[in-house]
């Protein structure tokens, strides 16, 4: 189980972060996950994640500062960022664009599969470091 690629999901709402954590880990990754933005940070510090899956709706702390505050440090600047919302709007993708994030994802234009895909492909289809 330690070679496994650990995601970190930041997600607000219960239902789609315990969703998203079960069926994430059901496809072979190590998960674990926060429920704001100030946790989310706090834990990245921390653990250090293979990637970061980050809502930008988020109570204390919202997924653009915890962003910008990732980018801006330097022990945390490399780790990639997938953003997964529900705001749609171009300004909001060309923001996490311009902060450096690898993808951008809507939660109602992708599926699950589209999701799983997505973390496969960044990983070059390996869960194994």
């Amino acid at each position: 189980m330690g070679n496994q690629k650990y995601i970190l999901i930041v997600e607000d709402e219960k239902i789609y972060r315990e969703f998203y954590s079960k069926t994430i880990k059901q496809n072979g990754y190590r998960v674990n996950a926060a429920c704001d933005g100030e946790e989310g940070l706090l834990m990245t510090r921390a653990e250090k994640p293979d990637l970061i899956v980050l809502d930008l709706m988020l109570p204390k702390k919202s997924g653009f500062e915890m962003l910008r505050e990732i980018k801006q440090d330097e022990d945390l600047k490399d780790i990639p960022v997938i953003v997964l919302t529900n705001l749609a709007q171009e300004v909001d993708r060309k923001t996490c664009e311009s902060i450096g994030v690898i993808g951008y994802l809507v939660k109602t234009e992708n599926t699950m599969k589209q999701i799983i895909e997505r973390l496969d492909s960044h990983f070059g289809g390996s869960k194994a470091r």
